[in-house]
């Protein structure tokens, strides 16, 4: 079984394990004044709001950044060339497992407050500036 099909409780919520082994971390960072960077889809509104809530008990600012790819054609031929290199890892996700993700995702509302949108059409330098100006704001 995959680490992220194991499920907790946590304060009154069901999460994967993987997601309650993140927030510990990210709850740990914020303990000792430093910063944590989630890589993760974080596709539901109730992961999201955990981490925006854990992050308002530490008085730290959230930002939410969204990746997505407007170009279909290009999301998929990156995906089914992507190769990760990592030993023992599989190299790449089907383009079906990205679909399902892709539907199965909440889209982030407006009552999660201010996030950006970066599209990876965009070359990597003009993404970094843009997310650097938001988070600089």
């Amino acid at each position: 079984m995959l680490l992220s099909q194991l499920r907790v409780q946590q304060e009154g919520f069901y999460v994967t394990t993987a997601e309650a082994l993140l927030t510990m971390l990210i709850q740990r960072q914020l303990m000792l004044g430093q910063s944590a960077i989630l890589d993760t889809p974080a596709n539901t509104v109730a992961q999201r709001k955990r981490w925006q809530d854990l992050a308002q008990s530490y008085n730290a600012e959230f930002y939410g950044l969204e990746t997505i790819c407007s170009d279909m054609e290009l999301h998929r031929r990156r995906v089914e060339g992507r190769k990760r290199g990592i030993p023992g890892w599989y190299d790449t996700v089907s383009w079906s497992h990205v679909e399902r993700m892709r539907f199965a995702r909440q889209a982030w509302t407006d009552d999660e407050g201010e996030h950006l949108r970066i599209d990876a059409v965009h070359t990597l330098n003009e993404n970094v500036q843009t997310i650097l100006k938001y988070v600089q704001s």
